[in-house]
């Protein structure tokens, strides 16, 4: 079984991420690869397609045939992997990332790396050598994510409107001031990565977590604010309600 894979933040508070293990990891990449499969698929059908309509479209159709098959080869857990910090159609499915050794979220450099390493990790067959270093790596970390800085984890549960009609209590509670000076940590965060649906979530947990019982309210907010720091390129807080006001301030300030 993998191990937690705790960071220690300046703050000296430490995060702890459940890792991906090696089957998991596994079958991610074999939803990807049917994925895979079929987009090559249909550029083959439509370079054979190309190709049959005469001599003076055959080389176009095998050189774009060829180009286009090199561009998915390399570019699909690049593009993937940047566009969705981290994640892959397989990875989504399942629920895992790919984030920084540091906890924040991949960029395109890592991505790239990890994924021009990957033909190394399939050495001499079918990831052979990624398996064995996955196998020996506390982190289960392959060749890849050593060179790119990165490694895989699972996602926390995700949270919706409806859980937070729980039973309610009066309890105490004091929410924090929307100040508007900007903590120096808050210049990486990206609010607008959230979605309509996100900011729904955090507003509707902020109204009614007054109102909450105190585990209540510790539990979602916890939930919320790890998958909201995961999305903007935020560390995980130690006060929610603090972090997601934060969030819902600066994404309203610079909408």
């Amino acid at each position: 079984m993998a191990d937690d894979y705790r960071l220690t933040t300046p703050e000296a508070i430490d995060i702890a991420y459940r890792v991906s293990g090696i089957g998991t990891r596994f079958l991610a990449l074999a939803i990807d690869g049917l994925i895979w499969l079929g987009l090559e698929t249909v550029i083959l059908i439509g370079s054979i397609t190309l190709y049959l309509q005469g001599a003076a479209a055959q080389s176009v159709s095998v050189i774009l045939g060829l180009s286009l098959s090199f561009v998915l080869f390399w570019g699909y857990f690049i593009f993937f992997e940047t566009v969705w910090a981290g994640q892959t159609p397989g990875k989504r499915r399942l629920r895992i990332r790919v984030i920084k050794t540091s906890g924040y979220p991949i960029g395109f450099i890592e991505a790239v790396i990890r994924n021009l390493v990957r033909i190394i990790d399939f050495l001499p067959l079918f990831y052979g050598v990624g398996v064995l270093v996955m196998f020996i790596s506390p982190q289960v970390r392959r060749l890849g994510d050593y060179a790119a800085g990165t490694i895989v984890i699972k996602e926390r549960s995700s949270v919706s409107i409806a859980d937070l009609d729980v039973v309610t209590r009066p309890a105490e509670f004091r929410s924090v001031p929307k100040l508007g000076e900007i903590d120096p940590d808050e210049l990486a965060w990206n609010p607008q990565a959230l979605s309509a649906q996100d900011r729904q979530i955090i507003q509707a947990f902020l109204d009614r977590a007054p109102s909450l019982a105190l585990a209540a309210r510790q539990r979602l907010g916890e939930g919320i604010a790890a998958s909201t720091a995961q999305r903007i390129g935020a560390r995980e807080p130690l006060d929610p309600v603090r972090f997601l006001e934060r969030v819902m301030y600066l994404h309203s300030n610079n909408h």
